[in-house]
């Protein structure tokens, strides 16, 4: 229809089409975490994290350097770990375009490192951070910190609650550091994980 339409009518489509693609992302991210609650059992197979990363930040870099920004990642090269792997992109997808939405200038750094027993992932930001008031609430679903901000970016304030859902189904854990400056997102997943769950 935004072919022959001109002018005025053109604006109206366009906010049309903007919120049907809104809608729709709200509808797929209910589907996703609606799943994740009933799910029992994680595809999960030994696989290189370090590839796994790799290939998540490549897609996603052209949207941040769209913005002027630059994405890092940086690695201690990890052991292969039991992960559901669908999922586990999942997870790096939301929080990566989490940092770059919510980032004007500076940068996005992706981090895997590892201990004996744990995988570290760490996504930082150098953006407008989270406030104190909102710190107990952000993993909550369709809870939004900075609601103008998702408006215009199209979040559905599902993102995080997902990276929960996931991360806690690989019984791992998921918190975050944030100021003025930047926030840090910590995903601690066991890496002596059995096959499948």
């Amino acid at each position: 229809m935004s072919d022959g339409v001109e002018g005025e009518n053109k604006k109206y489509l366009e906010i049309i089409e903007r919120h049907t693609e809104r809608l729709v992302n709200i509808v797929e991210d209910l589907l996703s975490l609606s799943s994740l609650e009933h799910t029992e059992r994680l595809e999960k197979e030994f696989t290189d994290p370090v590839k796994l990363t790799e290939e998540v930040v490549r897609i996603m870099k052209p949207k941040a350097e769209m913005k002027g920004l630059s994405v890092t990642f940086e690695h201690d090269s990890p052991p292969k770990i039991s992960v559901d792997i669908f999922k586990f992109e999942q997870v790096l997808i939301n929080l990566i375009d989490n940092a770059i939405k919510y980032t004007d200038k500076g940068f996005v750094k992706v981090r895997l490192n590892h201990d004996e027993s744990t995988l570290l992932l760490e996504i930082e930001d150098s953006g407008i951070g989270i406030s104190d008031e909102h710190r107990k609430r952000i993993f909550e679903r369709f809870y939004v910190a900075n609601k103008s901000r998702s408006k215009k970016s199209g979040g559905t304030g599902l993102g995080l609650a997902i990276v929960k859902h996931i991360v806690l189904l690989h019984d791992g854990t998921v918190d975050f550091k944030s100021s003025n400056e930047g926030t840090l997102f910590l995903v601690k997943l066991p890496l002596n994980q059995e096959r499948s769950r």
